[in-house]
C-alpha cells in the first residue's frame, strides 16, 4: 500500500539517483549486497546498542532497495537473477533484524566486543512482561512477514496476481524503523503482528477469488457461442502449440505459406488493405509487393505472439537489437509519477514489445477485447500474463477507465492499441489525409488524468527486432472537449510517423475510413461531415467479417466521454 502511493512520487528523485549511481560504476546487484550489509549492521546495534542509531541504519539499508531496481531499469540490465538475489536477501535481512530483536529483549549482558567491561554474553529469559511480550512479538512478527511474503511468491508462482494488502514488505520496515527511532520497539512489534495478520488474510482470499473465478473461467465451454467460435478457439489452441514446439525454421515456413495462400484467395480482404495500404504509400506498381509484405507480415506476428510462451527474458533481451534510447523515455516518463500511457497502432509486433518492457521489470497493464469465445479470450490472456501484463477486458467502458485510472495513481504503464474506433464512436482525426474516428478514451484519459503519453512499435528487420518510443507532447488548453479532439489528432500524427517507416507491418486488415463503409453504421456520436475522399466502389465490409487470418485482441475499444459531442467535421 505504502509502496503503491510513495514509488510515482518519490520517481523524480530515484530516477536521477540512479542515473548518478550507474555513472558512477555501481551496478544494480552490487546496491542490493550494499543495502543487505547495512542492514546486517543495523541488526547488530538493534541486539546491543543504541536502537535510533539500529532504526537510522534500517532505513539507509531500505534506501540502497531503493535504489538498485532504478539502477537496473536506467542501465537495462533487469533481470530475474537479480530480482531471485534482491527477494533472497530481503528475507535474510528480515530475519537478522527480527533475530536480533528477539536477543535483545533475551539477554543480560552485552556482546564482549561492545561491552568496554568484556563481561561475556549469557543468554537468560528475563521475566519482565515487557521483555517477554517483546521477544513473543518479535517471533511473531517475523513468522508473519515471512508467511505474507511466501503466500505472494507462491501465488505469483501459480499465475495468479498478490500484489495487495496493508503491510507489505516497505510498510514492515517503515513501522518497525519508526519504533526503533523513538525507542519504543514493542508497541511497534505489536502494530506490525495486527498488519502482517490482517495482511496475510488480504492475501489469502485474493487468491482464493481468482481461483474460484479461474475455475469458472475453465469451465467456459469453448461450444458456449456455437461451433463456429469453438472452430476458431481450437484452431489458435493448435497454432500456438504448434509455434512452442515445431523447430522454428519450420514453424517460418509455415506461417509464410497461410500468408500467401490468404494473400491468394482472401479477395475481398486484399481489397482492403489495398485501400488502406494506398493511403500511406500511394498508388502504383509498388502497391502490390506492399500488401503481399502486409499479409506476411501479418502472419509472423501471429507466429511471434504464439510463441511468446517458450522464449525466456533473455531471449527477449537478445532479440530486440536496436532499443533507440526507449529505456530511457520511459524512465523519463515514469520518474514523473502519474502512470504512462503506451500507445501503438496495429504496427509490428506489440504483444513482442510489450513482453520485452515486461521481461525489463516494468509493470503494465494492457486493455483487451473479450473475444468469442470466452475461452479464447482467457488464452490470450493467459499469454500476455507470463509476462506480468495485467490484462483489463474491454467490457465496460466506465470500469475499464477506473481500473486504468488506478493504474495510473500506481506509477505504473498502460499499453493501448489505439488506431482503430471499434465502437465507432470515437473522436474525428484526420488521418493519413482523410478523417476518420480514434478511440476516445486515449484522450479522455490524458485530459482528466494528464498522463505521460510514449507512442511507439516494435519493428521487425532483417536480424531481429527493433523498438522505437517516442513521448507524445500535447498541451491543454483548459476547454476538455476541444482538448479532447487536441489529443486525438496528436495521437493521429504520431501514428502516422511510426506507420510510414513500416507501411508493409501496420496489421490493418479491416475497413478504418468511412469512405470504405457504405452500408455501416456512421461513425461518431453526431452528424459527421462528408469525409473527404468519398469513392462510390467503397467496400461495404464489417471490421470483423470475413477475416482470413483472424483479427487480434483489439484493446482501446472504450466508451466516448460523457461530454458534449465531438463535432465530426
Amino acid at each position: 500500500m505504502l509502496e503503491k502511493w510513495f514509488r510515482p512520487r518519490a520517481q523524480k528523485i530515484v530516477v536521477p539517483v540512479g542515473r548518478a549511481l550507474a555513472r558512477a560504476g555501481f551496478s544494480a546487484n552490487a546496491l542490493t549486497v550494499l543495502g543487505f550489509v547495512v542492514v546486517l549492521a543495523a541488526s547488530v546495534v538493534i541486539a546491543e546498542g543504541p536502537l535510533p542509531l539500529g532504526g537510522f541504519l534500517l532505513l539507509l539499508g531500505s534506501c540502497f532497495d531503493v535504489l538498485d531496481g532504478a539502477v537496473a531499469r536506467v542501465t537495462g540490465r533487469v533481470s530475474k537473477r537479480g530480482a531471485f538475489l534482491d527477494s533472497t536477501l530481503d528475507r535474510l535481512a528480515d530475519g537478522a533484524m527480527f533475530a536480533a530483536l528477539i536477543l535483545r529483549f533475551t539477554t543480560i549482558h552485552q556482546f564482549s566486543w561492545l561491552n568496554p567491561a568484556g563481561a561475556p554474553t549469557r543468554l537468560v529469559f528475563l521475566p519482565g512482561a515487557e521483555e517477554r511480550w517483546g521477544a513473543l512479538l518479535a517471533l511473531a512478527a517475523m513468522i508473519l512477514g515471512f508467511m505474507v511474503s511466501y503466500v505472494r511468491a507462491r501465488a505469483e508462482g501459480l499465475g495468479f496476481e498478490c500484489s495487495v494488502g496493508i503491510a507489505e514488505r516497505p510498510e514492515r520496515v517503515v513501522v518497525m524503523a519508526l519504533g526503533l527511532l523513538l525507542n519504543r520497539p514493542v508497541p511497534a512489534l505489536a502494530i506490525l503482528v495486527l498488519a502482517s495478520a490482517f495482511t496475510l488474510v488480504q492475501r489469502f482470499l485474493h487468491v482464493w477469488k481468482q481461483s474460484s473465478a479461474a475455475r469458472e473461467q475453465r469451465s467456459l465451454s469453448p461450444f458456449a457461442d456455437g461451433a463456429g467460435p469453438a472452430a476458431v478457439y481450437f484452431a489458435f489452441r493448435a497454432a500456438g502449440w504448434l509455434a512452442e514446439h515445431l523447430p522454428m525454421k519450420l514453424a517460418d515456413g509455415a506461417a509464410h505459406l497461410g500468408a500467401r495462400v490468404a494473400y491468394r484467395f482472401a479477395h475481398r480482404k486484399r481489397r482492403i488493405v489495398e485501400r488502406n495500404m494506398a493511403r500511406v504509400v500511394g498508388e502504383g506498381p509498388h502497391l502490390e509487393s506492399v500488401v503481399r509484405a502486409a499479409f506476411r507480415s501479418y502472419a509472423e506476428y501471429w507466429l511471434e505472439t504464439f510463441r511468446l510462451g517458450r522464449y525466456t527474458a533473455d531471449d527477449l533481451v537478445q532479440m530486440v537489437e536496436s532499443v533507440e534510447g526507449a529505456v530511457e523515455t520511459l524512465e523519463e516518463a515514469l520518474a514523473e509519477g502519474r502512470g504512462v500511457m503506451l500507445l501503438t497502432p496495429h504496427l509490428g509486433f506489440y504483444d513482442l514489445g510489450v513482453a520485452w518492457i515486461g521481461a525489463k521489470g516494468y509493470k503494465f497493464s494492457t486493455i483487451a477485447e473479450v473475444l468469442r469465445p470466452r475461452a479464447l479470450f482467457e488464452w490470450f490472456a493467459g499469454i500476455r500474463g507470463r509476462w506480468g501484463m495485467k490484462v483489463i477486458p474491454a467490457l465496460n467502458g466506465p470500469a475499464v477507465r477506473k481500473k486504468v485510472g488506478e493504474a495510473f495513481d500506481m506509477g505504473e504503464a498502460v499499453a493501448i492499441v489505439a488506431d482503430r474506433d471499434l465502437g465507432r464512436r470515437g473522436i474525428w482525426a484526420e488521418f493519413f489525409g482523410e478523417r476518420t474516428t480514434f478511440p476516445a478514451s486515449p484522450s479522455l484519459l490524458a485530459v482528466r488524468k494528464k498522463v505521460p503519453m510514449i507512442a511507439g512499435a516494435m519493428y521487425k528487420t532483417e536480424t531481429g527486432f527493433q523498438l522505437i518510443l517516442r513521448r507524445v507532447h500535447y498541451e491543454l488548453s483548459g476547454d476538455p472537449v476541444a482538448d479532447i479532439e487536441a489529443v486525438a489528432q496528436t495521437i493521429a500524427h504520431y501514428f502516422e510517423g511510426l506507420i510510414r517507416r513500416a507501411p508493409a507491418q501496420w496489421h490493418l486488415f479491416s475497413t478504418n475510413w468511412p469512405s470504405d463503409e457504405e452500408g455501416l453504421p456512421p461513425r461518431g456520436r453526431g452528424p459527421a461531415k462528408q469525409p473527404k475522399g468519398e469513392r462510390d466502389d467503397a467496400v461495404a465490409e464489417s471490421p470483423t467479417e470475413d477475416s482470413p487470418v483472424p483479427s487480434e485482441p483489439e484493446t482501446g475499444a472504450l466508451e466516448i466521454p460523457e461530454s458534449r459531442e465531438a463535432p465530426a467535421g
